[in-house]
């Protein structure tokens, strides 16, 4: 029942998934999502798969130091 498959360093889960109960989104996953696909847009990188990463590693670190009490502006997502 519980598959998951390693692929690179990420796990993959496999489990099939039977009702939205199943399914957690993250309240800010919408506004998320819009601000990395304009950034993508308006940067136009080379190597989207390097671009992302770089993106979303950011993010996380931007986030890590708000929650150590550190200030990061809430534009803070629009400008990596």
């Amino acid at each position: 029942a519980g598959q998951a498959k390693e692929k690179r360093g990420m796990v993959l889960d496999n489990d099939p998934i039977y009702c939205a109960e199943q399914i957690n989104i993250p309240d800010n996953l919408g506004e998320i999502l819009k601000a990395y696909a304009k950034e993508v847009i308006r940067s136009n990188p080379s190597n989207i798969y390097e671009f992302s990463a770089k993106y979303f590693a950011q993010l996380d670190q931007n986030a890590e130091e708000e929650e150590i009490g550190e200030e990061v502006s809430k534009d803070a997502i629009y400008r990596l």
